[in-house]
């Protein structure tokens, strides 16, 4: 037979102890037993202090083998809240196969529980003793109770280095592009003039691929990518799009040189919206910047001429589906080569909107910006005008109209170096990880290293 509790069933508890655990548990198979009228069938806990206690769902193991000998286990699978404290008595609620009986706690006072008592567990650890009905003492049943809780802040940020060594030396160059696909990870690094493409399942380990069509003087660090494609463009203007990965790559023709790729305009989830889905990208007419715009990559609209504070190279672009959609530009450098510390959005490619932005947001040289866990996040980079590495995280909660510091749930390692600028970024497609791939440290210095970065609950187990 198994058994598995359901909150606020009666249960006998005969034996327990308090531990708190420094993750979730993994899951466990149910044990098969011999039932006699000692065995706890159900248990639960309830207290008004801890409302979460009431959905807790505790497992008995039946036959568990320790130090203690044969003795049966309570516990809950799924650990309760960080920072769960029990200050008060909670309510004990129990049944056994005989019924309802009392149970033995044995501590430094060794009392009597029944069912609905309250039952202190402020401090472990607790061991119970359930009675047969006749109470013969060689079927007594010692239960030892375990009550996990989440020993790590689901809402801090943890950062891990994956990989570091000389393999990973194609990182260091600043002309460099990390993508996730859905078939993979790639770096496309161009070192010494000469482009190269690397893959990984993993992140962590990376192997050398064979690259089609793509010329040598792509300005690699202005790759855009979205919807398992990417979009390059030339030093000279032409225009490369890959084929389902970033390995081979189609040149398509355009009625003006391209200047530099904006962004994919995804289709939005609204089916009223209008806009269409296609591709962004500045052209020049005539020696004009002029806004583009392509459904199909063959026929172009064109649209006004780009403001001078427009951002032409090291942009960071971002459609998002949600509502009627969008494509948005943070930061970058204009065609004066000013550095720019602007958002700018647009909902069909060629009216494009320059958002308010806070002086939070200062400009940045090459700083790491991406979208992860609903927001918009900027880190590493140098202050433009400054020479002093950024050591701040900032975040936008509203698409990049507002900043501010994410500071107080951030910790990092004393071996990560906050970078000055050049480091690659991405993140995985389930949206668990961001990585930060390379760049220099203040002394100028390349970083043949990876990390991989998350906010803890995104690796808890999701709720059931």
């Amino acid at each position: 037979m198994k058994i598995l509790s359901n909150k606020r069933l009666a249960i006998i508890l005969s034996s327990a102890l308090f531990l708190c655990l420094n993750a979730c548990l993994s899951d466990k198979e149910w044990d098969d037993y011999p039932q006699t009228d000692a065995d706890i069938l159900s248990f639960s806990l309830s207290s008004d202090s801890v409302p979460a206690l009431a959905k807790t769902v505790f497992t008995i193991n039946q036959n568990k083998t320790g130090s203690q000998g044969y003795v049966g286990e309570i516990y809950n699978r799924d650990s309760l809240p960080y920072g769960t404290v029990f200050n008060h008595k909670v309510i004990v609620t129990y049944s056994n196969a005989y019924g309802i009986n009392n149970l033995q706690r044995i501590s430094n006072d060794t009392v009597w529980i029944s069912n609905g008592d309250s039952l202190d567990i402020s401090q472990a650890p607790y061991i119970f003793r359930s009675f047969p009905y006749n109470n013969d003492t060689t079927r007594i049943k010692k239960y030892i109770l375990e009550i996990n809780i989440h020993q790590i802040d689901p809402d801090s940020t943890q950062y891990v280095k994956i990989a570091q060594g000389d393999a990973l030396n194609f990182l260091q160059t600043e002309d460099i592009k990390a993508i996730a696909l859905n078939d993979g990870y790639y770096i496309i690094s161009k070192i010494n003039d000469s482009i190269k493409v690397y893959q990984s399942e993993d992140v962590a380990n990376w192997s050398e691929v064979t690259l089609y069509n793509l010329p040598d003087n792509t300005v690699v660090r202005d790759i855009q990518a979205a919807d398992n494609k990417a979009y390059a463009v030339t030093e000279d203007g032409r225009l490369f799009v890959s084929n389902d990965n970033v390995k081979e790559w189609t040149e398509y023709q355009t009625p003006y040189p391209v200047v530099s790729a904006l962004g994919y305009l995804k289709t939005p989830q609204i089916s009223a919206a209008i806009q269409k889905a296609g591709f962004c990208a500045v052209l020049n007419k005539d020696g004009q910047n002029v806004f583009g715009f392509t459904e199909n990559l063959v026929e172009w609209s064109i649209g006004n001429a780009i403001p001078d504070n427009f951002p032409i190279r090291d942009i960071s672009a971002f459609s998002r589906e949600k509502n009627i959609g969008s494509l948005t530009l943070i930061g970058g450098v204009s065609a004066a080569n000013e550095q720019l510390g602007t958002v700018w959005a647009t909902q069909d490619g060629l009216n494009w909107a320059q958002l308010k932005t806070s002086k939070l947001f200062p400009a940045l040289t090459r700083a790491n910006i991406f979208d992860y866990d609903g927001k918009f996040r900027i880190i590493n980079g140098e202050v433009a005008n400054d020479g002093q590495s950024n050591p701040y995280i900032y975040v936008s909660i509203d698409g990049g109209i507002t900043w501010q510091y994410d500071t107080l749930k951030v910790t990092r390692p004393d071996d990560y170096t906050i970078l000055q600028k050049g480091a690659a970024s991405l993140v995985s497609p389930d949206g668990v990880y961001y990585y930060i791939l390379g760049g220099k440290d203040r002394n100028n210095r390349y970083l043949s290293e990876i990390w991989k970065c998350f906010i803890n609950r995104k690796e808890f187990p999701a709720d059931k």
